[in-house]
């Protein structure tokens, strides 16, 4: 798959921080949680092509959608089960629910939102030809259950397809080699599963699924003004520093060196996303 080049900046408020995500009930600027995911879904637009089109679905399929926020893939998911088809979309999030309800209810496509949690899907085992969860997982208490949770009601020879980061392979060019490990590992840290992409095969395997396919997907960025509102990497340097896991000098040098860098034009940050699709074929 193509790399994913970032755009400069994203259209959402300066204060904004993914980690909002883990409770956008209870953020104070929702109105930018849903610009983000507008924002991701069009410069990820390729990629989640690409992970509907592992679904293997067909008009007539009823297909879940875990962690669906505001319903951003449900034009692409509509277009592969028609008007006989049927889509269901859950968050955990009341916010969000009521955003997608606000944006398809007048829509006229088979679709429904519920409020519910990825850990005890409220369905039958085997309701759904297809399931599919995008940068759910990391956020969850347990993955692995999550997971035999979109294989249980995903029917015997249906697919399920999930999509996540990898906070652990991020990487950005510095010459300070000490800091900047300890900056990304401490921001791979800030997220309950931040290592979930790589582990993403081994737990398809472990939950049964078979025809197991990995696609990775590279993210560039040479923003350093967007990688550091993506993440948050100013304040995330400065509570380290606050923290003595980091001296103030060398806090300080190190953000200097990744500004000047990108005055310049040189500034590179990367990361990789990964796409994993299995075949329910048992129990």
């Amino acid at each position: 798959m193509r790399t994913v080049v970032m755009p400069a900046r994203h259209p959402v408020s300066d204060s904004f921080s993914i980690a909002a995500f883990r409770d956008v009930d209870g953020a104070k600027d929702q109105a930018s949680c849903f610009a983000f995911l507008d924002s991701f879904a069009d410069t990820f637009r390729e990629m989640s092509e690409a992970s509907v089109d592992l679904l293997r679905l067909a008009p007539g399929h009823a297909v879940l959608d875990v962690g669906c926020g505001h319903g951003a893939c449900v034009p692409l998911l509509a277009r592969r089960v028609g008007a006989t088809g049927r889509i269901v979309g859950l968050d955990a999030s009341r916010a969000m629910v009521a955003e997608a309800h606000r944006r398809f209810d007048h829509s006229g496509l088979a679709v429904e939102f519920r409020y519910g949690s990825a850990l005890a899907l409220p369905f039958e085992d085997a309701s759904f030809e297809a399931a599919r969860a995008e940068r759910v997982l990391q956020f969850v208490d347990d993955p692995a259950r999550a997971l035999c949770e979109l294989a249980r009601v995903t029917m015997l020879g249906g697919r399920v397809v999930v999509t996540e980061g990898d906070l652990g392979s991020q990487a950005v060019d510095s010459p300070d080699v000490e800091t900047t490990i300890r900056v990304l590992m401490a921001l791979s840290a800030r997220a309950p599963n931040g290592w979930i992409g790589r582990r993403l095969r081994a737990m398809f395997l472990a939950a049964g699924l078979e025809d197991v396919e990995v696609q990775l997907v590279p993210v560039l960025s040479t923003s350093y003004t967007e990688w550091n509102h993506r993440f948050g990497v100013e304040r995330l340097v400065s509570d380290l520093a606050a923290q003595s896991a980091l001296t103030c000098d060398a806090a300080r040098a190190w953000l200097d060196t990744l500004r000047s860098r990108d005055a310049a034009g040189r500034f590179t940050a990367t990361s990789l996303l990964y796409v994993v699709a299995g075949t329910r074929s048992g129990p």
